[in-house]
C-alpha cells in the first residue's frame, strides 16, 4: 500500500499483527476521520468495534472461500446477507456516535454542530448510493 509523505500521521496506516499476511487485517487506521472532522471519540468504543470490524472480515472470507468452492447460491446469498447486516450495525453504532458527540452534545457551537451534520448527511448519502 502507498502512503504518500504529505498525509498527516492520523491517516497513515500502521501495521498490525493481526495476521500479517491477510489484506484485510494488514493495516488499521488510528481513528476514522468524517469530513475532516476526528473520531477520537471512538477509542471508548474501539474494543468492540474492531471486534465488530473482525467478525465482518471473517464473515468475507467465508464468502470467497464458498464462492472459490463454488457452493450453491442460496449459501453465498445467505452469507452475503449476514455480512451486509453486520455491516449495517456497524454504521449504526458509528453514526449513532459521531451524532452524540459532534452534533447533540450540549457544549459543542452552532458552528460545529452544523459540520456535525454536514458530515453525518454526506456519509449517509455516501452509504444510500
Amino acid at each position: 500500500m502507498f502512503v504518500p509523505d504529505a498525509v498527516p500521521p492520523h491517516f497513515r496506516p500502521i501495521a498490525s499483527r493481526h495476521s500479517p499476511g491477510h489484506p484485510f487485517r494488514r493495516f488499521m487506521l488510528r481513528y476514522i476521520p468524517i469530513g475532516g472532522i476526528g473520531m477520537s471519540h471512538l477509542s471508548e468504543q474501539k474494543d468492540d468495534l474492531l471486534k465488530r470490524v473482525r467478525r465482518i472480515a471473517g464473515q468475507v472470507q467465508a464468502i470467497e472461500r464458498s464462492l472459490e468452492s463454488d457452493a450453491d447460491c442460496e449459501k453465498v446469498l445467505h452469507l452475503v446477507a449476514a455480512t451486509r447486516g453486520a455491516m449495517n450495525s456497524l454504521l449504526d453504532e458509528i453514526v449513532e456516535a459521531h451524532a452524540r458527540e459532534h452534533v447533540a452534545h450540549p457544549d459543542l457551537t452552532a458552528n460545529q454542530r452544523k459540520k456535525g451534520v454536514d458530515a453525518l448527511i454526506a456519509a449517509i448519502r455516501r452509504y444510500s448510493k
